[in-house]
């Protein structure tokens, strides 16, 4: 017998026709494979994307039509889906076996063959309801005897373990009415049975201390597993986080439609929510959707493991110190301490450190968080920030006067405020005698800052901005809003912007260009009569306010920020008098819009 392969294009389909040269007549087979490829499950560019699929007309317009003794076949479809028998599944071909050799033989059968084990897997007799009428076939083998009834449908029950295997469906036209033997004619038709698996994480969302989790997981492979589980790993820390089971998938008719031929798909949906621990505050987090043969999951199953993220990319330790002050003999301490490696650690101290002797002198705990809404307005992604306030009020001994003082926040798992794994926070060291205790801040800020690194100045960063205009690639604006009050004034009023994670100095500017302030310097600067009001000990309170906006070339984003304000004797900060703004990390999802900053 010889074959000649030939390759017809139709659209996205590469068709293949092989014409066999035997004796008595032609046998004409036709298969299709796409030009492109199903999508990889964790890189879809959309939740559900249809898998090719050929139709068999488009392949029979490509058949050589009207030859007296054709025979011809397609093979549309094969379905599988859980059977009645235990480790058993159901398989269902359809297609068209169109031949002249029906008129003598007038008995069909489907016989399903292990290629791989060389051998019959089960055969089955098609009448009655299992032949279907094709005018399409009929329409292109007119001449064919029995083109118009010529498909089929077979139903086998076989082994799962068969479905692995290389697999065809023998049509088969015979004269022998009881096993199919005898005089018969036979096409053999390939078949693909689709194990992958098909599964996109359609979201995660954190809301009301749960996480949300939905998407959907489709294979075959599930056939003879029905127990469905979504687990939570933990990449970091490669242990599982917790699990659940679906009790009732949801109905996602998008898959279905995208993967017909994979028999679960349709019930392939799920939607949990996990509490939420600090395992998935602080680390990088994995979901695994699960089918599983046995109902505690871990045996006999198919996953799919989903991209790992972090839920929460703020892992920064931020805090303010709002109040320091000492008065009637009681040290008053406030402010607000939020960070996502905190959450779980319940314990909240403040502890004050004399750093002129080294020596604890007091600590006391929180036992009430007091609320921060603008804490967690501007820290949407830090869970504790809505109640990362305190406020304490602690005895002073004027055994203190005279000394630098130093405030540390600290949470912790132990109850008695030590702990091996404590979050702290270590404020700027002050001197208190003979300083007046510092109020809350005037102005309620869109964006709170760290406290001023030098005793004689004082300052707040009222909110900042970086956006990306679009007029230069790889540069974006920064814009800065806030006042700084000082009794040490110089020349040169001077901001820089530090890179805390390369510890390297991004760039600097003047608040009034690129000159020295000359004349009254504490004249200089936006006018704030509100600071006027709480800090006229200060020469330059009237006009303590800045506004600045300034281009920088090529940020980085992940990296640690803080702003500084300078009062100097030159442009390179010699003898500064500053105070400190930590930005903390500046991602590109801190980028503000075109209209952020024309409303700035």
């Amino acid at each position: 017998m010889k074959e000649h392969k030939k390759l017809y294009k139709a659209g996205k389909l590469w068709l293949t026709a092989t014409i066999a040269l035997v004796a008595g007549g032609i046998m004409l087979t036709s298969t299709a494979s796409a030009d492109t490829t199903a999508p990889a499950q964790q890189e879809q560019t959309s939740q559900v994307t249809p898998a090719p699929v050929a139709s068999a007309t488009t392949q029979q317009q490509f058949a050589a039509a009207n030859d007296q003794g054709a025979n011809a076949a397609c093979l549309d479809s094969v379905k599988v889906a859980p059977a009645t028998e235990q480790n058993s599944v159901h398989l269902v071909a359809t297609g068209w076996h169109a031949a002249d050799a029906s008129q003598d033989n007038p008995y069909r059968y489907a016989i399903l063959y292990d290629n791989t084990a060389n051998q019959e897997v089960a055969r089955v007799k098609v009448a009655g309801e299992d032949v279907i009428n094709r005018s399409d076939v009929q329409k292109v083998y007119a001449n064919v005897a029995n083109s118009q009834k010529s498909g089929f449908q077979a139903s086998f029950n076989i082994p799962v373990t068969k479905l692995t295997n290389s697999l065809s469906l023998v049509s088969r036209y015979s004269n022998d009415a009881k096993n199919g033997e005898g005089q018969h004619t036979d096409v053999w038709l390939p078949i693909h049975i689709d194990m992958n698996n098909y599964g996109y994480l359609d979201g995660v969302e954190v809301n009301d201390n749960q996480v949300h989790v939905h998407g959907w997981h489709a294979t075959n492979q599930a056939i003879t597993r029905s127990h469905h589980f979504i687990i939570a790993f933990d990449k970091t820390q490669n242990r599982e986080i917790a699990r659940q089971e679906i009790k009732d998938n949801n109905v996602r008719n998008d898959v279905a439609k995208a993967y017909p031929s994979v028999f679960n798909a349709n019930q392939s949906g799920f939607d949990v929510n996990f509490n939420l621990n600090p395992a998935f505050v602080n680390d990088e987090v994995q979901f695994i959707s699960r089918w599983s043969g046995a109902t505690d999951g871990n045996s006999d199953y198919a996953d799919d493991w989903f991209t790992p993220q972090r839920l929460f990319n703020d892992q920064a330790n931020r805090a303010s110190l709002d109040q320091f002050g000492e008065k009637d003999g009681q040290m008053t301490i406030a402010g607000w301490h939020a960070a996502n490696q905190a959450y779980g650690k319940e314990y909240h101290y403040i502890i004050v450190i004399d750093k002129t002797t080294g020596k604890e002198v007091a600590r006391q705990r929180v036992t009430t968080g007091q609320s921060r809404p603008d804490v967690a307005k501007v820290f949407p992604q830090i869970v504790n920030a809505a109640n990362s306030g305190f406020s304490v009020t602690i005895p002073y001994n004027k055994d203190w006067d005279g000394h630098n003082l130093q405030v540390v926040s600290r949470w912790t798992d132990d109850q008695a405020g030590n702990g091996q794994n404590t979050v702290d926070y270590w404020f700027t060291p002050t001197i208190l005698a003979g300083q007046p205790a510092q109020p809350s801040q005037p102005v309620q800020p869109s964006q709170p800052s760290q406290p001023s690194q030098a005793t004689n100045d004082q300052g707040y960063l009222d909110k900042w901005l970086v956006v990306n205009p679009g007029m230069h690639p790889g540069t974006i604006i920064f814009c800065a809003k806030g006042w700084h009050v000082t009794n040490n004034l110089k020349h040169y009023r001077r901001f820089v912007l530090l890179d805390n994670t390369t510890n390297q100095v991004v760039t600097s500017f003047m608040n009034n260009g690129d000159h020295p302030i000359d004349g009254a310097i504490d004249q200089y600067g936006d006018n704030r009569p509100d600071i006027a009001a709480k800090y006229g000990q200060y020469r330059n309170a009237a006009k303590s306010g800045f506004n600045i906006q300034a281009y920088w070339t090529n940020p980085q984003f992940g990296h640690d920020y803080t702003l500084v304000s300078q009062y100097a004797d030159d442009e390179n900060g010699t003898n500064a008098s500053e105070v400190r703004f930590h930005l903390g990390v500046i991602t590109q999802a801190n980028l503000g819009t075109e209209q952020d900053f024309e409303q700035f």
